[in-house]
């Protein structure tokens, strides 16, 4: 008889619909007393916080759905101002955090040469 082997956070992902964070990226300001905190997770969406670094306290501050369709984002870069989403829907995304949202600037669709 054939076992099949689940991973435990496959598992828990599966029972309770959970969104997984794949990547994150950090930005901080010595003006600001506040960090922002960009994390995508697998179904393609992004989503915003902001770390108050005086009361210490932790808020969601926007969303933007389904930026790689139905697809995870797996990797936040930033570069100055802007930050570069890319996901396994084969687009890279350029935005800028302004204030409390998330600004999508353009988007480039990578072609995939022999698929």
């Amino acid at each position: 008889q054939k076992t099949k082997h689940i991973h435990s956070r496959d598992k828990l992902a599966n029972e309770k619909k959970c969104n997984w964070h794949l990547c994150s990226y950090f930005n901080s300001s010595k003006q600001q007393p506040q960090t922002s905190i960009l994390i995508g997770d697998k179904n393609g969406t992004l989503h915003l916080f902001s770390f108050d670094i005086v009361s210490n306290y932790l808020y969601k501050t926007d969303i933007v759905s389904k930026l790689h369709g139905k697809y995870g984002v797996y990797c936040l870069v930033g570069d100055g101002d802007f930050v570069y989403s890319c996901g396994s829907d084969n687009a890279v995304n350029m935005m800028r955090i302004g204030g409390q949202k998330v600004i999508l600037l353009q988007k480039f669709t990578l072609k995939v040469w022999g698929s």
